[in-house]
């Protein structure tokens, strides 16, 4: 009969339990985790506008570009007035504001405004010319006028003819300066060797004298721009 020790059976039993919980320790290790990690979540900030390096352009305060201001004392009669300078003027529609007899005319661009002779002058010019545009108001009739100019000297006028502007009757003529001198004889001045356009009008009892003048040699250029000045007249007293 054969004895099994009870010692060694004891033993066996541990050794087989230590190796049964070292395989399960291995099997647990070399799983996969159900657990994953997320990944964290980044914000990114909208980016700023560049700032801006154009400045605003200044004003130069010394500029000579013409800025006319409308005019309040006048009538408003006047389709557009404007306060004028020594400069060149903005064409458009303009009104006298201190010649004798108010009319309104349109002008061109490029010309110049002149009132320093008061209620009984006014002039117009292309800028930088010996071309001239007056308006006097002389003394006496139209007849009167006309005989002063024939009588003149170092000058030579043709015949005058009839002439309307602006609904105002009178007569014209064309006087030739004889020298190279300028004549002055008062309302009427000439300069040397120049050609002018002269009509004497009666706009509602008043002699207004109207004088294109041009050195003779491009009088022929100028004087369609005057008359085009000319024939754009529109007198107040006569509306």
């Amino acid at each position: 009969m054969v004895r099994i020790r009870t010692t060694s059976v004891l033993w066996v039993a541990i050794a087989t339990l230590v190796a049964g919980l070292l395989v399960a320790g291995c099997g647990d290790s070399g799983g996969s985790s159900d657990t994953t990690a997320e990944p964290a979540q980044t914000t990114t900030a909208a980016p700023e506008p560049p700032e801006s390096t154009t400045t605003a352009p200044e004003v130069d305060a010394t500029t000579t570009t013409f800025q006319p201001e409308t005019t309040t004392t006048l009538d408003p009669w006047c389709l557009e007035a404007r306060d004028w300078g020594p400069m060149a003027t903005i064409p458009g529609e303009y009104c006298t504001t201190t010649f004798g007899v108010p009319f309104a005319f349109t002008l061109p661009a490029g010309w110049v405004y002149s009132d320093d002779e008061g209620e009984n002058g006014l002039g117009l010019a292309p800028a930088n010319t010996d071309n001239k545009l007056f308006f006097h108001l002389p003394e006496g009739s139209i007849d009167e006028a006309v005989a002063f100019i024939e009588a003149m000297d170092r000058i030579e006028a043709t015949a005058p003819e009839a002439i309307t502007i602006g609904g105002a009757e009178g007569l014209q003529l064309r006087v030739r300066s004889l020298t190279d001198e300028d004549v002055d004889f008062g309302v009427f001045a000439f300069l040397g060797g120049s050609v002018s356009a002269v009509s004497i009008l009666d706009v509602a009892g008043d002699t207004v004298i109207i004088q294109a003048m041009a050195p003779a040699g491009i009088i022929d250029t100028f004087e369609p721009k005057a008359i085009a000045i000319i024939e754009s007249i529109t007198w107040k007293t006569l509306q």
